[in-house]
C-alpha cells in the first residue's frame, strides 16, 4: 500500500509506492556503455585539457599547482589532477554583480568549476581503487575546498560526481567536480532552515537526532560505526538513494575541516557503499552530491550563529534506478517505487 513520507530535513513530502514496480533486486540492467575513442584525462592527453593546471599529487607523493607549462604537464607521472572545467558553469575571472531587475533578481556567473581526475585508468570505478588513492583524492577535495574558501565572492562549494551517461557523465573517466557559487542553493538552504529551527526548538542536531533514531530503529541502516553511518532515508525521494554522515559522536558541521583519520574512515565507507550498490544494482549510473555549510561572511542574526551546532555535513548517493516524471516535476514531491526498509536490507547483505 502506497504511504506519504515527510523529511525533516528539507520539509518535502514523498510517496512511497512500491505497487509501481518490481522488487529492488530485480531492477533493470543498466544500458551497455558506449566507448568513446578519445579521452582526455587519460595520460598521455594532458595537454588536450585547459590550463593552467590547478592541482596534481605526482606518484613521488610530492604536489604542484597552478602549471602552465604544457611540456611539464604532459611529462609527469601523475595520481591525481586537478583542472578547469572545459564548458565551465561559472568563470573565476567574472567580477561579482548583483542587480534587481523588477521582482527579479541577477547575479553574474562569478564562480569556479574544476574538476578532479580520480586515477590514470580509464575503465577504474572508484569502489575498485586502492583505498589509499580515495584517501588522496578526498584529501586534495579537502585542500581545494579550503583554498576556494578564501575568495570573497564565494558562498558556497557544492561537489558532486555523476557516474555514467543517465547520471549526466559526459565522460567515462571517473572524476568529482566542485563549483564554487556565489549563493547558496535552495536544496542545502532548506536543509539549513529545518535544521535551525529544530536547534532552536529542541538545542539539538536534527541530523544527530535522525542518525540515533535510525540506529535504534535498525531497519534503515547499512552500516554504522563509530565515524560513519548509512541508511536508506525514512522518505528517501528516489530508488535506493542512500545517506552517508558523521556518526553522532563525530558531529560536525563543515566538511574541510575534516581529519586525516575521518578522511581515511569516509573513503573506506564510501567504497563500501558503492560496492553494494555495484553488487545488487548491477553496476547502476550514480550521482553522488555534498551539503555541507556555507560561508557565512556577513553574519546576520538568525543567520549562522548555530550552524556550528545545528548543521551536519554529509553525502547524498542516488542511484539511477527509477524514473522521474511529471508528477515529481511538477509538485517537488517524489514518488519512490523502492522502499526504504527494503533497500537497505538488500544492501546489508551484500557481502563486501
Amino acid at each position: 500500500m502506497s504511504e506519504l513520507r515527510h523529511d525533516p530535513l528539507t520539509d518535502r513530502w514523498v510517496v512511497i509506492s512500491t505497487e509501481r514496480a518490481s522488487r529492488p533486486s530485480e531492477a533493470a540492467a543498466t544500458k551497455e556503455k558506449k566507448k568513446s575513442e578519445f579521452c582526455p584525462f587519460c595520460p598521455g592527453n594532458e595537454d588536450k585539457t585547459p590550463i593552467p593546471e590547478i592541482y596534481m599529487v605526482l606518484k613521488d607523493g610530492s604536489h604542484r599547482s597552478n602549471t602552465m607549462d604544457i611540456n611539464i604537464i604532459k611529462n609527469s607521472e601523475w595520481l591525481v589532477r586537478v583542472i578547469p572545467n572545459k564548458y565551465p558553469a561559472l568563470q573565476p575571472e567574472t567580477i561579482l554583480k548583483r542587480k534587481g531587475v523588477g521582482v527579479y533578481d541577477k547575479i553574474s556567473g562569478a564562480g569556479a568549476h574544476e574538476i578532479f581526475i580520480e586515477s590514470r585508468e580509464h575503465d577504474i570505478k572508484i569502489h575498485t581503487l586502492p583505498l589509499q588513492q580515495v584517501v588522496t583524492v578526498l584529501n586534495v577535495i579537502k585542500l581545494r575546498m579550503s583554498d576556494l574558501e578564501k575568495d570573497p565572492r564565494f558562498r558556497y562549494l557544492s561537489l558532486f560526481k555523476n557516474e555514467g551517461e543517465d547520471a549526466g557523465a559526459s565522460l567515462e573517466h571517473g572524476h568529482f567536480q566542485l563549483t564554487a557559487l556565489p549563493i547558496t542553493p535552495s536544496e542545502v538552504a532548506r536543509e539549513l532552515n529545518c535544521c535551525r529551527d529544530y536547534f532552536n526548538n529542541k538545542e539539538r542536531c536534527l541530523i544527530c537526532d535522525i542518525l540515533s533514531q535510525e540506529v535504534e530503529c535498525g531497519e534503515r541502516i547499512v552500516e554504522a560505526n563509530e565515524a560513519f553511518m548509512v541508511l536508506a532515508p525514512f522518505a528517501s525521494r528516489f530508488a535506493g538513494e542512500l545517506f552517508v554522515a558523521p556518526s553522532p559522536e563525530a558531529h560536525h558541521h563543515n566538511f574541510p575541516d575534516i581529519d586525516d583519520k575521518m578522511i581515511e574512515a569516509l573513503a573506506s565507507v564510501i567504497q563500501r557503499t558503492l560496492a553494494r550498490l555495484s553488487k545488487k544494482y548491477d553496476n547502476p549510473p550514480y550521482n553522488i552530491t555534498l551539503h555541507t555549510a556555507p560561508f557565512f561572511r556577513r553574519k546576520k542574526k538568525g543567520n549562522g550563529e548555530t550552524i556550528q551546532e545545528d548543521y551536519h555535513w554529509h553525502f547524498h548517493i542516488m542511484p539511477r534506478i527509477g524514473k522521474i516524471a511529471g508528477f515529481e516535476l511538477g509538485n517537488d514531491c517524489f514518488i519512490n517505487i523502492f522502499s526504504p526498509e527494503e533497500v537497505a536490507k538488500l544492501l546489508r547483505e551484500a557481502a563486501v
